[in-house]
Formats: C-alpha cells, structure tokens, sequence
C-alpha cells in the first residue's frame, strides 16, 4: 500500500531528511539569537520571527503543507509572498533571503536574489542640523537629572563616533577597553 506523501517522499525525500525553506530560516534565526550582544541587536529578531511567521502561514496557504523543499520554489514565490505579506497582511515584512541554502546546497537558484519590496512612500527622515546638535550639545542640564546626562552624552558619542545609538546604549564598563 502507498499514498501521495509515500510517493513524493519516494522522489524527493522526506520532510525530516531534506533541508527546507523554513527549516533553514529558523538555523539562520538561531545563527542570529546566537549572536545578539556581538553583531545583532537584540531588536533586530522581531524582524526575523515575524517572517518567519508570515511566511510558515504563506507556505500553508499556497502550498497546504508546513514546510517546502527548495526544489519546489520558482521564480514566482516571491512576489507571490510579497503580495500575501501586503494584501493579506497589510504588513511590508523583510524579503526571505535563502541566499545560504543555496550556497550550501539546498536550492538550485537564487530566487530571491533581485527581490525588493516595493518603497513606501515615506519622506526620508529630517536629518539634525549643526546648530541643532549644538544646542543639544550645549544644553545645560542639571546634574541630578543623571539619566539625561548619561542619555545625551551616549547620543552624542554615537553621533561623533558613528556608532548605532543601540550600541552605544549597551556599553558598560565591562565592555570597555583602554
């Protein structure tokens, strides 16, 4: 006796043996929780979670199964999961990149290697003037307020140094080097 899954599973493999599109997101999502603190901010892994939620509801939709095999994605997944992220979702979600899969040998092509969500029409943030970082600082604050003291002095480090303000947040004493 035999049925579809025992035929597919014939030809391609079984799901547990195979490497798979979301089975290989969440070993980049644990690549990355791995590395919060070092590279990765820590806000950085909404990001990730939630496409990997999107996109595990996308692959149950479009092909009503949990997981897929690169060898069943073409040319057309993305922009068909572009459209479920933004019509079904109404959310502009980060493009699933398997770039890794198909380096390491997972997937044939890169699908996904000229993909871009559409722009939003956003108006590119106003950036702090020369005068304004002045004021800033310049500002005499009280020395009981000692967080506002700690939280410009740290913006304006990471403004001088160039560093991300969630990495300047994160310096402690432990972390510094003379």
């Amino acid at each position: 006796d035999f049925d579809a899954t025992a035929v597919k599973e014939l030809l391609q493999g079984s799901v547990e043996t195979q490497m798979t599109l979301l089975k290989r997101l969440d070993m980049h999502i644990e690549d990355m929780r791995s590395r919060i603190g070092i590279d990765v901010a820590k806000s950085s892994m909404s990001t990730y979670i939630y496409t990997r939620r999107y996109l595990g509801e996308f692959i149950q939709k479009r092909f009503k199964t949990n997981d897929v095999a690169f060898g069943q994605l073409n040319e057309h997944i993305p922009w068909e999961f572009q459209d479920y992220i933004l019509k079904d979702k109404g959310l502009a979600v980060d493009t699933v990149r398997h770039y890794l899969a198909f380096k390491e040998g997972h997937a044939e092509k890169r699908y996904f290697v000229n993909f871009k969500l559409p722009q939003e029409n956003r108006k590119p943030p106003r950036a702090l003037s020369r005068e304004d970082f002045e004021k800033i600082r310049d500002v005499v604050i009280p020395p009981e307020r000692i967080t506002h003291n700690i939280a410009r002095d740290l913006f304006l480090f990471a403004c001088y140094t160039g560093v991300p303000y969630a990495d300047a947040v994160s310096i402690t004493g432990d972390n510094i080097y003379k």
